[in-house]
């Protein structure tokens, strides 16, 4: 499933900063973390707006992307389960193409001052024992 891409013909700022999958506009950075960097860019082919999460650390994205694929096997990406579009090699760091969550789990902790609430995890664990 690993395919190599080249850089996006957008701003030389985006080329500067970011390197993106073929086919995909830079939109924002959402977070720049110690594995790594979270973009959000624009599928140009589907309209579609995702998020491009890439790593200096192969061995953890890979393993990222091996449980959601797992999971996606039995259809759990239709249960608040992260959806993966695809993994990309871009100048020897890999990207994970994934959907644009509605909010990050960095933004649900600080709404919830480090909490998980008792009612998002029985949504989660009603949607996934269907």
């Amino acid at each position: 499933m690993y395919r190599s891409a080249s850089w996006p013909s957008s701003s030389s700022e985006t080329r500067l900063h970011h390197q993106l999958p073929r086919g995909h506009t830079y939109l924002d950075t959402l977070r720049h973390v110690s594995f790594g960097t979270v973009v959000m860019c624009k599928r140009r082919d589907a309209g579609q707006i995702v998020d491009v999460k890439t790593s200096d650390h192969h061995q953890d994205l890979h393993q990222e992307a091996s449980m959601l694929r797992h999971l996606m096997l039995h259809n759990l990406d239709k249960c608040n389960i992260l959806t993966l579009y695809d993994e990309i090699f871009i100048s020897n760091r890999m990207s994970l193409v994934v959907e644009k969550l509605d909010i990050s789990l960095h933004n649900y902790l600080l709404e919830t001052q480090g909490l998980v609430l008792l009612e998002d995890i029985r949504t989660v664990i009603q949607q996934v024992g269907r």
